[in-house]
């Protein structure tokens, strides 16, 4: 109320002004057209022109200047700006008229969205995405080393001792199963356009996943697999494998993985205290395994040896998403499954040989083979800010994958056969599983 008392207050009194001047320039003396405090006193020209006053209804704000479009309608009795112009006195100067404001274009609001910020900080930045992408924007690097603690699946059972009377198996390629094994994990990535794109790089291996396993001592044992193809200067296989004293089965296996990822951090908001990162990128995986099966007969006072090592090279493109719960007090806890199309190269190769290092005729035999293959991965883990640039992690890893060549298959060919020893048997399945811990720093 006051605000629209004292706007019509300022319209009459300019439009007393406006009506005492444009009287004066007319020649209109009549003490009817000046204001009653001016009646019967001397008129002069005054000293500076009246403020132009628009006479039409205050919509706006008084708070907000008017923008008055020029006018010359000698109904209103005001003055326009261009006969202002033409009549105003010398050394008089016109008000500044305010410029009208331009709307900014859809590019311009598109570019100045605000983006959301990342960390501890909280703040709400101002930069345009075209600045944060700049090569000049600053960046956030991080890197991180975990502990690592796995074990793989059982193979295939196949039978590969019995006894030599009874025909009874005695030892099987599952009696060698690795148990636990240690491994590290390191990353490196860097975050780009303000934490909404990172690119990351990482490495985990498992080496050492040994085991052994031996029967023997008590009478004759057999090898399940036919060994009478097998030619060793002219002495069948037969007398190294069969009516043995010992035998035993050795496995060695080892687990190499690369990752380089391209990570879109909060891709959809799903509200409250859920988020969800997606990423794609390269992947290689290496699963190499040994696996040799050892017999020891008293008559020759020699080993004999069928040693299968394959090595599976996968390499392709995945992509996953890492899907996180705020549990408050700093905590996350995160679910990242991946999926992955590959190509895997297998390099095999057989031998058969004594311990005094003599070789099976047409032996050894190397091989390699391209087949198509899967891998799935599902890790999940709680993830603790301990401080604003360091986070703790403890989780645990399922990886599963599809078109593996694995020692255990390849005993199910006679080994006396070279050429179809040459033909490596790849349908098998892998699962590795275990837990990891460590620590990232963000700098």
């Amino acid at each position: 109320m006051k605000r629209l008392v004292a706007g019509s207050c300022v319209v009459v009194a300019a439009l007393a002004a406006a009506s005492a001047a444009f009287a004066q320039f007319e020649g209109n003396e009549s003490p009817e057209f000046l204001p009653r405090a001016a009646r019967g006193t001397e008129l002069r020209p005054p000293e500076r022109l009246p403020p132009i006053v628009d006479s039409r209804p205050i919509l706006a704000s008084l708070d907000e200047p008017n923008v008055i479009p020029p006018s010359n309608d000698r109904n209103t009795g005001l003055t326009s700006a261009a006969n202002v112009e033409a009549e105003k006195p010398g050394g008089l100067t016109p008000a500044p008229q305010r410029q009208p404001s331009v709307a900014p274009s859809l590019t311009d609001q598109l570019l100045g969205e605000s983006p959301r910020s990342f960390g501890y900080s909280g703040a709400a930045m101002s930069r345009s995405c075209a600045d944060m992408c700049d090569a000049s924007s600053p960046s956030v690097w991080y890197a991180g080393a975990n502990a690592v603690m796995m074990m793989r699946d059982r193979g295939n059972r196949v039978a590969l001792t019995q006894d030599d009377v009874s025909g009874a198996a005695l030892m099987n390629s599952q009696d060698a199963t690795t148990s636990w094994e240690p491994g590290w994990e390191l990353h490196l990535g860097r975050r780009f356009c303000d934490g909404d794109w990172t690119f990351e790089a990482s490495y985990w291996t498992v080496g050492g996943l040994t085991a052994t396993h031996g029967v023997g001592g008590g009478g004759a044992l057999d090898a399940a697999p036919p060994t009478g193809g097998l030619d060793f200067g002219g002495i069948s296989g037969d007398n190294y494998f069969n009516n043995a004293q010992w035998q035993r089965l050795y496995r060695h296996d080892e687990v190499d993985n690369v990752e380089l990822n391209l990570i879109r951090s909060r891709l959809t908001e799903l509200g409250g205290s859920w988020s969800v990162d997606t990423f794609f990128g390269v992947r290689y995986f290496r699963f190499y395994e040994r696996l040799r099966f050892d017999s020891y007969t008293q008559a020759n006072d020699l080993w004999a040896s069928l040693d299968h090592s394959l090595n599976n090279n996968l390499i392709g493109l995945q992509f996953g998403c890492d899907l996180g719960l705020d549990l408050g007090y700093n905590l996350k806890l995160t679910t990242t499954p991946r999926f992955g199309l590959f190509d895997n190269h297998i390099v095999g190769g057989y031998s058969a040989y004594l311990s005094d290092g003599t070789i099976a005729a047409g032996l050894p035999v190397n091989s390699s083979q391209d087949v198509f293959s899967v891998i799935g991965q599902m890790d999940i883990a709680l993830d603790w800010q301990v401080r604003p640039n360091w986070n703790l992690f403890l989780g645990y890893r399922f990886l599963a994958a599809t078109g593996i060549a694995l020692g255990d298959a390849q005993f199910t060919t006679n080994p006396g056969d070279a050429a179809e020893m040459a033909h490596i048997q790849h349908n098998g399945s892998l699962l590795l599983h275990g837990a990891f811990a460590g620590l990232r720093i963000s700098f």
